[in-house]
């Protein structure tokens, strides 16, 4: 692209370094794109000298990589200046703005560094939580542990308790593996109090049932949610996933009968939950449903057909 008749505006100012993927790849190239989440090739990063990044997902034309390009560099001249005139206030609001760009930049050991400091001079919700998202990013599963332990001992009044909970369960499996997730859920499922926790807990052991496979689990977690929880955001996310696995079951097997049930928990979903964001995927759902339904009709009846 740098060679591309027009492109001299992005040879002078910038340097393209070109990351090969597949079996080309280095240790030091592995390395770079598990830290910047890179994952498929081509992938364009538009990147500062310190590692910050700038713009990803940059548009393959030339023109709209000029484009974004400048917008970036906007955004770098604006960010060295904000560093200049914060980089030593000590005030919260000046740290937390700092904290607040390093992250954006996925420079998040940068970002780690100000949260701390804001933390141990007065710590707040919002605060602690951007750290825990630093500390996920970096890797750290101590300070992840403890951050977690945290929030649910401050904050036991927070609508998130369940789902720090649920994180630190997994933390504390005794193998990171869908099996050890499954088992430390459950013992969570066990001291858990309330219908809207226990749905939370069941949520996500659904989803690592049907990562196993365990379809009959999943399945009866989900109708758990809808049975307890009807009201519930996760009731919603429970029926849209039991609908898609209804319908996937049904059209594997050939199963008519089958189809049609998954077909009529998404017409639910969508006279139930109209306005909700898995109703509108369920819309468009209803269409290819429908298509496998005349599909399974058309099909010759009979002994062995």
């Amino acid at each position: 692209m740098f060679s591309a008749p027009g492109s001299e505006a992005l040879g002078s100012r910038y340097t393209a370094v070109r990351l090969l993927g597949g079996d080309d790849m280095t240790e030091e190239g592995r390395a770079f794109a598990k830290h910047y989440r890179v994952g498929s090739f081509p992938t364009l990063l538009a990147m500062s000298p310190d590692g910050g990044v700038l713009a990803a997902g940059l548009p393959r034309d030339l023109a709209g990589l000029l484009a974004q390009m400048a917008e970036a560099a906007t955004a770098e001249a604006t960010f060295r200046a904000t560093v200049t005139k914060l980089g030593t206030s000590t005030q919260p609001e000046d740290v937390r703005t700092l904290a607040g760009l390093y992250a954006a930049r996925w420079q998040w050991a940068e970002a780690r560094k100000r949260y701390e400091t804001l933390l141990a001079a007065e710590p707040t919700l919002d605060d602690t939580r951007a750290l825990l998202r630093t500390v996920e990013e970096l890797g750290d599963v101590a300070a992840r542990r403890a951050l977690l332990a945290r929030l649910i001992r401050d904050y036991a009044q927070d609508p998130d308790r369940i789902h720090w909970r649920i994180a630190l369960a997994e933390l504390g499996a005794d193998e990171a593996t869908i099996a050890g997730w499954r088992a430390s859920l459950r013992e969570l499922l066990a001291s858990v109090t309330t219908n809207g926790d226990r749905a939370a807990v069941r949520q996500r052991l659904a989803s690592y049932a049907k990562r196993a496979r365990d379809m009959e689990k999943a399945h009866e977690h989900w109708d758990w949610i809808l049975t307890h929880a009807p009201k519930s955001r996760m009731a919603v996310s429970a029926l849209h996933e039991k609908a898609i696995a209804t319908v996937h079951a049904g059209y594997g097997r050939g199963d008519l009968a089958e189809v049609r049930r998954g077909r009529a928990l998404l017409q639910r979903l969508v006279d139930e939950h109209g306005e909700d964001d898995h109703a509108r995927a369920a819309r468009s759902l209803l269409v290819q449903v429908d298509m496998i339904i005349k599909q399974l009709e058309a099909r010759p009846k009979g002994p062995g057909k």
